[in-house]
């Protein structure tokens, strides 16, 4: 049975991880969430910033920019 490694996978992988950094930490800083990836996957900030889109559009995240925030979404 072969690994699955392909690009697809690397980002899925990078995505689950940005959301299990966000889960349960409260209201974080958009910034160094941005700074975090950057330094731990080596995914420039608008990548970044891409993946955290795609985690607002399941509506597992919520972003202000103006405020600097990003906070998880907890299911009711």
């Amino acid at each position: 049975m072969s690994v699955r490694r392909d690009g697809a996978w690397v980002k899925q992988q990078r995505i689950k991880a940005i959301h299990n950094m966000i889960k349960g930490a409260g209201d974080c800083s958009l910034i160094s969430i941005l700074a975090a990836c950057e330094y731990r996957f080596g995914i420039n900030r608008g990548t970044t910033r891409k993946y955290i889109k795609t985690l607002e559009d399941l509506g597992f995240v919520e972003v202000d920019e103006t405020l600097d925030l990003i906070r998880e979404v907890k299911p009711e």
